[in-house]
Formats: structure tokens, sequence, C-alpha cells
């Protein structure tokens, strides 16, 4: 058996785990990869220099989320190690008021609640474009990033319930920041106004029929329906956080 001399040196060697890859399937089934790994100058993933604590991952946000990790040694395993990965939404808001001008529904006509602990409702449908577009598309947020149904069924919506008052406002919490490419996104509510009622500024929308693609331009017309049109108000975003819409009706 060979002794180790003074001269000679041993080193003790530790293991980590590395997301490389987010995969994210689209509505046809299809997958594609991101990685959430910093590039450098030449487009080349880069491993940060041993020193390094926090310059593995991309400060730019991968399908939304930030990527942070970390590794130490596993107190329940001598000379074993545990990595915890950790995938962090950086989310966004929009604020909704809505306000009703009918002399305190002296006709009755507001959408009655369907529980006991309001008198009226309103159903609001999200919708939501780049920021910085030039020419801004707005699109129906769906689960799971479906395509929209043509009764919209599968849209991402909110009903606020109140009573009495003129107004409610409601805060839609925990939205994506950016989509997939690090792009701040914009949303917008849509609600279906009652018959007898109209927005005051508010923009008219379509609705997509079954096959079509669900990016829709606002402003388009839409046949007259007894229960009322999708109409909204463009979103007024106060600053990156936080955005602000309202129907007057």
């Amino acid at each position: 058996m060979k002794h180790p001399t003074l001269d000679e040196k041993y080193y003790s060697i530790s293991y980590r785990a590395v997301e490389l890859f987010v995969v994210e399937e689209s509505i046809d089934g299809k997958e594609s990869l991101h990685s959430p790994i910093r590039e450098d100058e030449n487009g080349n993933l880069v491993s940060p220099l041993p020193d390094e604590k926090d310059g593995l991952y991309s400060t730019t946000p991968v399908l939304s989320y930030l990527t942070s990790q970390k590794t130490e040694p596993d107190d329940q395993n001598v000379g074993s190690y545990s990595t915890l990965i950790t995938n962090t939404l950086q989310e966004t808001s929009l604020k909704l008021t809505k306000t009703w001008n009918d002399l305190h529904d002296q006709w009755g006509m507001r959408p009655t609640a369907d529980d006991d602990d309001a008198s009226w409702q309103a159903k609001f449908l999200l919708q939501y474009a780049v920021a910085d577009s030039a020419e801004k598309t707005w699109t129906w947020m769906t689960t799971n990033g479906e395509q929209a149904a043509s009764d919209l069924e599968n849209v991402v919506s909110y009903t606020l319930k109140s009573s009495g008052s003129a107004s409610a406002t409601v805060t839609l919490e925990h939205l994506p920041l950016c989509d997939k490419d690090g792009n701040e996104l914009e949303y917008r509510a849509v609600e279906r106004v009652p018959g007898g009622y109209e927005v005051v500024g508010g923009v008219e929308v379509s609705t997509p029929s079954p096959g079509e693609n669900v990016e829709l331009q606002p402003g388009e017309d839409q046949p007259e329906s007894a229960q009322g049109d999708y109409q909204t108000v463009e979103s007024k975003m106060e600053n990156a956080a936080e955005g602000e819409t309202s129907g007057v009706v």
C-alpha cells in the first residue's frame, strides 16, 4: 500500500445538477427547448468562474421564469451533496375597476349574482400583448396555452361580485411578466357587456370561430347579441407591476 507523502495533495470532489433546458409544448404538441444558462457574446452557453455565485443562469426570464440553484453538503449522508433548483415566476398584476352609471340599478338590469353574498356580478376575460410592440396584437389568455374556444370557455376569467355599490375593484395577481423571449407583457380585461348597457370609451372585441387563430385585433365588428357584446377599455400600465382598466356602463 502506498502511503501519502508530505508533498502530495488530495482533493475532495463535489457534484451539482444544472438545469440546461425548460421544455415548452405548443398547441399542436410540438416541443421546443429554452435554455436558462447564460450565453456569451457569440451565443455560446457559459459556465461561471469558480468564485462566481450567481453567474450560472441568465437574468432574462425563460418562459417568464428566473432560475437559481443552491448546492450544499447533505447533512444526512456524509460525502453526499444536495442541489435545490428553483424556477421563480416573474409576476405582474392588473387592477380592474367596474363602475355602474345606472341610477343605482333603478331598472334592475344589472346581472344578478349567483350567490347570496352579492347583488350583482360582472365577468371579465383576460387578454395580453407584448407591451412595446409596434403593432399591438391582443391574444386571449387560455389555460395551458390552448387555442381559444369559440365559446371562450377556456379563456382565463374573473367574475367580480359586489352588493349595492356603484363600483368595485379587484387586482388580478400572479400574471406572467414576460413571454418566453423575455418580452414584457401588457394585460387588459374584456367584459361581456350586459344588454342595455355600453362601455364609455370601450373597444369592441371579436370572438374566435372554430379553427381561427387566437390572436385577434381589437376594434373589429361583432354581430349584435341579446346578451351584449365583448368590450374593453385599454389598460393603463402604471408601472411594470400593475395596470388598470375600468368599464363604465
